[in-house]
């Protein structure tokens, strides 16, 4: 599959709304890749996160992550479609 470059200010604001979706399930969620290096034109969105996990004394260590159920709550929506990405899931 051929990336069609888009321009920096539209893949910031794509960008930007995931991690506004994803936040409240992250520790930790941060804009990579070409969009925070400022290139002109970026062929791909690049997100890395730190999955928040349950609700003990240490919540990041405690119970399962609370990313993946919203992650499947997306793709369930239509608002995700799963497909192949770098990092686990």
């Amino acid at each position: 599959m051929s990336k069609t470059p888009i321009a920096l200010s539209l893949a910031r604001n794509l960008a930007e709304r995931i991690v506004t979706t994803l936040s409240p399930a992250c520790e930790r969620i941060e804009i990579a890749g070409s969009i925070r290096r400022g290139s002109s034109t970026v062929g791909d969105l690049e997100i890395v996160a730190i999955p928040a996990h349950g609700s003990g004394l240490f919540p990041q260590s405690n119970g399962p992550s609370r990313l993946v159920p919203l992650l499947d709550r997306l793709a369930r929506e239509g608002r995700l479609t799963p497909g192949r990405c770098a990092g686990e899931k």
